[in-house]
């Protein structure tokens, strides 16, 4: 169980709180504003973030002279697709509660421009 926890811990950290508030506005806005719609397109944003960030690690890491010329891409395309899928994944229930709330406004506005007579 700690090493799961550290794991996590780690995940947490990578991204710094910069990188996490950008996940939880873009997961909460887009499908706040847009909907359904609004759900795909905030998650690709993620995991563009999160590829275009573990890239600038990654090369930055094979610049580094005790890397030894080892081959990082195996472990770069397995790792970016666990940290996208794992990331998005905890991401899930903000984009759900952006759903509801603009599922909340959406009928709430249509209650205030056409009221009942």
């Amino acid at each position: 169980m700690e090493h799961g926890l550290t794991i996590l811990y780690a995940l947490f950290l990578a991204y710094g709180f910069i990188g996490w508030t950008f996940f939880l506005a873009v997961t909460f806005f887009l499908p706040y504003r847009f909907g359904h719609p609004g759900v795909i397109p905030a998650h690709f944003i993620v995991a563009i973030y999160i590829f275009v960030s573990d890239y600038i690690w990654v090369i930055i890491s094979l610049n580094d002279p005790s890397s030894n010329g080892f081959n990082y891409e195996g472990f770069f395309v397995f790792g970016v697709l666990i940290r996208i899928i794992l990331i998005n994944t905890l991401l899930l229930p903000f984009a759900c509660l952006a759903l509801h709330a603009w599922k909340k406004r959406v009928t709430d506005e249509n209650v205030e421009n056409n009221p009942a007579e």
